[in-house]
């Protein structure tokens, strides 16, 4: 594992962070999949600009949406976190891009605004990669492509731009002895830009919802393979070298949902340098293509033991890429890092030190198995006295079956209202 931190900005005298999450969803030209968009949660997803805490340096500036707790703040400080200057989300503009010193913008994802108010700045480099090369990259479909035509071993899937041709992939694939499918658009993350398709009637619920709305269309149709690991990892990309960052295990659910992330997996060592040969091949060949910056890559190997070394490129930051200076030094004293998160309720706004206090009693955490809260999302809805959170958690430990106990603890509480009982 490489610590990411002593990778940027040397030559820079001020780094500045801002994260501009959801911005793929925004380059989908049509709406494929029918959706509801709650955006209570999407105050929560914001929020996790709070990880931008533990990659960023104490000189540095952060731009935030929202001013996280204090009492979090102060906990995370007892943690060792040394908390940076943070400043509006909408300052960026007026401070990030006004400094006269040499300085490095760190976005997310590179995003057409970044790139057209950079371009004619002399002072301030913007980290990433030319915009349309960025969404080349995340495109899944132009991902891909790039796969097969380097020679990378791929899912089974087709290319589909009718609804018979969806009907012709769906049988094939049948008959090849898929029980499930999945529908691709071309961006999305955490499971947005894809749909599960179980049966010959989901099938034609979507071609029924599409064919109203979209007279043209180009879908990706592939096979669901039974995964036995789901392998992430994090890529570094500049002119001299490409790096594997970190090998790590995602836990992800029956719909492609992120739900976790296992940062110190068990895997024979040579899967592990195959496919590390092959990310690395993979970072040459973005390399020559002109792209510099991080990625996060999705790899799956399947119940055949078949390595599938790109499912996903994500051509930007990730929620691991930030938090890996905390495991990074973690991971010297303890043999298992693991996290995860929930979501829970209330019908009273409960403060960070109530919700931890809860959290303690019923996760229990010993002297040599512990707990981090990461992230503490919340949000009150308006006209309404209920409070949703989303809670980051990492899991630090020398002893498995107890690292294990206090995870499934934490997940019996995924989707639960906090008793005033257990706050108290």
């Amino acid at each position: 594992m490489i610590n990411p931190k002593q990778l940027f900005g040397m030559n820079h005298t001020r780094k500045y962070w801002y994260y501009n999450i959801n911005q793929e969803q925004q380059w989908n030209n049509y709406s494929f999949f029918p959706s509801v968009h709650d955006l209570h949660q999407l105050e929560l997803v914001k929020q996790q600009e709070q990880q931008l805490l533990f990659i960023a340096e104490p000189e540095d500036t952060l731009f935030f949406r929202h001013q996280p707790e204090e009492e979090f703040m102060d906990y995370l400080s007892e943690e060792g976190v040394n908390i940076p200057k943070i400043l509006p989300w909408g300052d960026v503009h007026r401070i990030a891009f006004k400094d006269t010193d040499p300085s490095l913008l760190i976005p997310y994802i590179v995003s057409e605004e970044l790139s057209s108010y950079h371009s004619d700045k002399s002072s301030i480099k913007l980290f990433g990669s030319d915009i349309n090369l960025i969404k080349r990259i995340n495109n899944k479909f132009e991902t891909r492509r790039l796969a097969e035509s380097h020679g990378f071993q791929v899912t089974k899937g087709f290319f589909c731009n009718s609804s018979e041709a969806l009907r012709c992939a769906y049988k094939n694939l049948r008959d090849q002895g898929f029980k499930n499918m999945v529908i691709k658009i071309p961006y999305g993350s955490s499971g947005k830009g894809l749909k599960v398709i179980d049966s010959e009637k989901s099938l034609e619920m979507i071609i029924g919802f599409i064919s109203r709305r979209n007279h043209s269309f180009e879908l990706l149709l592939e096979g669901w393979h039974p995964v036995r690991n789901n392998l992430n990892c994090q890529l570094w990309i500049d002119r001299e070298k490409v790096l594997v960052l970190a090998i790590t295990e995602q836990k992800i659910d029956a719909n492609g949902m992120y739900l976790g992330t296992n940062f110190t997996p068990r895997h024979d060592s040579g899967i592990i340098q195959q496919y590390s040969d092959e990310i690395l091949r993979l970072g040459s060949i973005l390399r020559d293509l002109g792209y510099n910056g991080l990625c996060g890559v999705d790899s799956i190997i399947g119940e055949d033991d078949i390595l599938y070394p790109i499912i996903e490129i994500n051509a930007r930051f990730t929620q691991v890429t930030y938090i890996l200076p905390m495991v990074d030094y973690l991971s010297h004293d303890y043999s298992y890092v693991i996290s995860s998160f929930i979501n829970l309720g209330s019908e009273h706004r409960y403060r960070f030190n109530e919700v931890y206090t809860m959290l303690k009693q019923r996760l229990r955490p010993d002297t040599s198995n512990h707990f981090l809260i990461y992230t503490f999302a919340s949000y009150t809805i308006p006209d309404d006295n209920k409070t949703i959170y989303r809670i980051f958690i990492l899991f630090y430990g020398n002893n498995q079956e107890k690292i294990q106990c206090m995870m499934d603890c934490l997940h019996k509480l995924h989707g639960t209202q906090i008793h005033p009982d257990e706050v108290q």
